[in-house]
Parts: structure tokens; C-alpha cells; sequence
């Protein structure tokens, strides 16, 4: 394992208010948060990537890797792993995991700033990278991912669901008409958890867990306009399933007469 020194920084006010947000969390990242790598998650990505030729995928990258549990399951399968990310806590606690590991390699790095390896890459992966507090932070970073990718380079992510979103808003003003409450006091009470506590942007396709950190999600469509638009091709969406228990751990509602709320995984070719 190898880590390299960031070069000098050219961050936003905005940046690095989220980047100092992201080290903070980083020590309970994974008990906090839920992930789509969780145990009970139904996420296509794992048996997709192990039906790749290793041989065709020697260099990969985790581009937003954290603390490095997804670098756990590509370093058994691939010669060369790197995992970049731009919280120097999160990559503290990778390196401390992956110390004797030789074929990963850890980079403190902007990802939309990574001109030392265009056309690098074989395969890039982003597990949840792409819930910046802009959409045209997320476009710049999908842009750097295609140029360190060769041609004919593989992507694969998990892009945050705004889709959910909106059908979590919908499941929860229906339980309150079951309850009993008219229409409108049923919808003042969704507003009041969605719009008045700040968790939801309809406009900007956004929503923050604690009311104040807004994450872009994307619906299907947005996923499939953005990468055609960067220069992927051969784009294949499916969903990655939520079951209800951990929603309710998470404080995304229960609703487990319901189908489950999913994420978005992604596959595309350069």
C-alpha cells in the first residue's frame, strides 16, 4: 500500500466546510450511515463484478472509497486497487486497514482534479461518491472520471436515489391519511418533516439527513442524461434494494407492506 501527498488545493469555501463534515464523521461513518454495501442489502454491484475477467481489469479505482470497505472486496479480485478520497480521516482509517496490503494504494485526492492518471484506469467505481452539494460538482467529478479511464474503460456506481425520495414523501403522507388526518393536515405534516426540516430540495434534486447537508440524488433519468451527456455509452441502471428493517434503523421510515426503497447501481463503457 502506497499513500500519496495531495498536491495544493484549489477548494471553495463550500468544499471545504463538506470535506471538514465528511472527516467528522468518518470515525462513525459505518454505524450511521446506511450504505449499500450493508449485510441485507440486495445490491447487484457484487455479483456483477465477479463475473469480470480480472485479466481485462488489471488497474482499478475506488473513487470516493471513505474508509475503504469496498476496497475490501476489489483487492481479492484485481492486481492493481487505488482508492481515492478527499477526507484525511476517512483514508486514515483505510490505511490503518489495508497497511499490509501491497496491490492497494491510497490517495488523499480531489476527484475532480486527477490529470496524473488520464487514461490510467481499466475500471472506476463510485459507491455513493456522486451525493455532492451541487450537481455541477458531481458533473466535474463524472468528467474526470471518463478521462482517467482507457478506452473502452468500465464505470460502475451506486448513485443515491432521488426517485426514493419522493416515494418515501408519498408513503408517508398515505400513512397519515390512514390515520385518520384530512388531507390537508396530512400533507402539512409530510411538509413539515421534508420541506420545513430542510431534508428535501425538489428544485435541486437534494436531500440532507440532518437538514443542513444537502446530498445530490438522482432520479433514473437524470443518471442516463448525465452520462450520456459526459460520453458514456451502454448504460445499464437496476435497482439496489433497501430492506425495511435497516430504513427504519436509519430513520427512512417503515413501510413493510410496501416495495423497498432502492439506489440506483450503474454500469457504463468510455
Amino acid at each position: 500500500m502506497s499513500t500519496n501527498k495531495q498536491k495544493p488545493e484549489k477548494l471553495t469555501e463550500k468544499d471545504r466546510e463538506y470535506r471538514t463534515w465528511w472527516d467528522s464523521i468518518a470515525p462513525e461513518y459505518e454505524s450511521k450511515v446506511l450504505s449499500p454495501l450493508d449485510e441485507g442489502v440486495k445490491n447487484p454491484i457484487f455479483k456483477f463484478v465477479e463475473r469480470l475477467n480480472p485479466k481485462d481489469y488489471e488497474r482499478v479505482v475506488d473513487l470516493g472509497c471513505g474508509r475503504g470497505k469496498f476496497l475490501g472486496f476489489l483487492y481479492q479480485r484485481f492486481k492493481e486497487v487505488w482508492g481515492f478520497d478527499w477526507s484525511k480521516e476517512m483514508l486514515l482509517i483505510a490505511e490503518e486497514k489495508y497497511k499490509r496490503n501491497k496491490n492497494i494504494h491510497l490517495k488523499r485526492a480531489d476527484i475532480r482534479d486527477l490529470k496524473t492518471f488520464y487514461e490510467y484506469f481499466d475500471a472506476a467505481f463510485m459507491i455513493n461518491t456522486l451525493t455532492t452539494y451541487d450537481v455541477s460538482v458531481a458533473e466535474a467529478m463524472l468528467k474526470e472520471t471518463f478521462r482517467i479511464l482507457r478506452a473502452g474503460g468500465l464505470f460502475v456506481a451506486i448513485f443515491p436515489s432521488f426517485d426514493t425520495v419522493l416515494y418515501q414523501r408519498d408513503l408517508t403522507y398515505a400513512s397519515y391519511i390512514e390515520q385518520g388526518l384530512s388531507c390537508e393536515e396530512a400533507r402539512e405534516k409530510t411538509d413539515d418533516f421534508f420541506v420545513m426540516g430542510k431534508k428535501m430540495n425538489l428544485k435541486k434534486g437534494t436531500y440532507a439527513d440532518d437538514g443542513i447537508h444537502d446530498q445530490k440524488f438522482f432520479t433514473e433519468d437524470e443518471i442516463h442524461a448525465l452520462l450520456q451527456v459526459t460520453g458514456f455509452k451502454d448504460i445499464v441502471t437496476e435497482k439496489v434494494l433497501y430492506p425495511w428493517d435497516l430504513s427504519k434503523k436509519h430513520g427512512y421510515g417503515y413501510f413493510p407492506d410496501k416495495p423497498e426503497i432502492w439506489d440506483w447501481f450503474c454500469h457504463a463503457r468510455k
